[in-house]
């Protein structure tokens, strides 16, 4: 991997880990009056658990806490608390990202393949924030506010940031065969500090009947029997 690449890699390794982190954080926030009512996180919103509301607000609500005769109480306590769909997409996009980056030390996962991830998460992330905002009109009607949570941004910044480094990265090296079937047949020459010594005739048919063959472990191509480098990369024989 080169020293730029390396670079990326940091960048990208640190932009999935805090986009992950984000789901920690509130995704949404519903306040009243300048008072946070209910914020869940990503986390809690992905898999359907159940968020309380704030108990001073709770109380204010009815002396038995939420009165299923207030408006405010029937909107907030109307969700389902079914796991969101478009999170868990995100979420496992995400978990894949991270993932790759921090087990592919040398890079050789097709950045085509990392972007793809980095475009499935924010096209998820996006349609979730589509759904947040058409069922908060009821809400807002009500006189609640609902935002964005702290989360929700450091996970959509984060995971940009981290498709932007993916994007940038050059693409893995091809393997050593590859790179060495595309020289000419001119290009395979000994190491010029070998010197070959000249052997009996007949001799280099002895060796081969009484030996097996051998080959480069980097390239395949096979050794003479008095060859001690590779005559097509120089890698120097095992045995």
């Amino acid at each position: 991997m080169t020293e730029r690449n390396t670079r990326i890699h940091t960048t990208r390794k640190f932009a999935y880990a805090m986009a992950l982190a984000g789901f920690l954080f509130p995704f949404v926030s519903v306040s009243c009056m300048d008072r946070q009512v209910i914020a869940p996180s990503g986390l809690e919103l992905a898999v359907g658990a159940e968020v309380p509301i704030d108990d001073e607000f709770a109380d204010e609500l009815g002396d038995d806490g939420l009165d299923d005769s207030t408006p405010r109480a029937n909107a907030l306590a109307a969700g389902d608390n079914d796991p969101d769909g478009w999170l868990l997409i995100a979420a496992t996009a995400l978990t894949g990202l991270v993932a790759i980056t921090f087990m592919d030390k040398n890079g050789r996962v097709s950045k085509g393949f990392s972007v793809g991830l980095v475009f499935s998460g924010v096209v998820a992330l996006g349609f979730f924030w589509v759904n947040v905002r058409s069922e908060a009109r009821e809400l807002e009607a009500l006189g609640f506010d609902v935002a964005p949570g702290f989360g929700l941004w450091i996970t959509t910044a984060a995971v940009l940031v981290g498709g932007a480094a993916d994007i940038s990265r050059d693409d893995p090296d091809p393997s050593n065969r590859t790179r060495l079937t595309s020289m000419p047949p001119t290009s395979r020459v000994s190491p010029p500090h070998i010197k070959e010594e000249p052997r009996p005739l007949g001799a280099d048919a002895g060796d081969r009947a009484s030996s097996a063959p051998v080959f480069c472990v980097q390239c395949g191509e096979r050794f003479r029997h008095q060859d001690v480098f590779c005559g097509y990369c120089g890698t120097r024989r095992s045995r």
